[in-house]
């Protein structure tokens, strides 16, 4: 739902050397020395050919040498999660949401555990840490269903900048308030309703301006209202 469709650097060179930085970080939580995890992230360069290694393996050294991370109690890595929440009470269809992902980490801190998030965008962290709210509140909620526990936002990890450990300001109990905005969201798609409003994010899509994907939207509520109409009157 952020996007009308993925902006096209999405798997570019940015993309790819996340995800390779990404496999060099999971291996090190899993007890691997810093030269098998360089090792490990070169066997995979065919999951992420447009990488820049050389930038991947110089944030992967940086994260491995910090205390933070070094040192840190990692408790899930790379875990996949999945999971379905209540549609809200004016979706139409009252079918429950699914909603599946990829959780980096879990951390145990201070008694409790918290979801970690590596991001190596080049963005401002206030900007990643307010693009990735939704993503996060599934995370906490993925992962405590995988440990029968509660875990609570952490933040994001982001090895370009000088201080990398950033934490997000809101708690495990707003969350459910926080999904609240997925719910209704999925409802009005559900309705027949999909808007677009130009905003601050355009600067960080592909495109760079609402002139490409408006057409875009139009076509898809051409395409949605058809979707709705053949419901309806099918329905006896």
């Amino acid at each position: 739902m952020t996007h009308l469709y993925e902006p096209d650097d999405e798997g570019g060179k940015a993309g790819d050397t996340g995800s390779a930085t990404h496999v060099a970080v999971a291996e090190f939580h899993r007890g691997k020395g810093g030269a098998e995890c360089l090792a490990a992230m070169q066997s995979r360069i065919a999951e992420y050919p447009k990488a820049d290694l050389q930038d991947a393996a110089g944030m992967f050294l940086k994260y491995a040498s910090d205390p933070v991370n070094r040192d840190a109690t990692v408790v899930l890595v790379e875990e996949a999660v999945r999971f379905r929440i209540k549609a809200h009470e004016s979706d139409p269809t009252g079918a429950e949401i699914e909603v599946e992902g990829r959780v980096d980490q879990v951390r145990q801190e201070r008694g409790s555990d918290y979801v970690w998030d590596l991001k190596t965008s080049k963005k401002d962290p206030t900007t990643v840490l307010a693009a990735t709210v939704h993503q996060m509140a599934g995370y906490c909620i993925g992962a405590s269903i995988k440990l029968g526990r509660p875990v609570h936002p952490g933040g994001v990890i982001m090895p370009r900048q000088k201080n990398m450990m950033h934490h997000y300001p809101w708690r495990f109990q707003d969350i459910e308030q926080i999904l609240l905005g997925v719910r209704v969201a999925v409802a009005n798609i559900r309705r027949g309703i999909l808007w677009h409003v130009p905003n601050d994010g355009c600067i960080w899509c592909a495109a760079k301006s609402p002139d490409a994907c408006l057409p875009v939207l139009h076509q898809l509520n051409k395409e949605l209202l058809a979707c709705v109409v053949a419901s309806d009157s099918s329905t006896p």
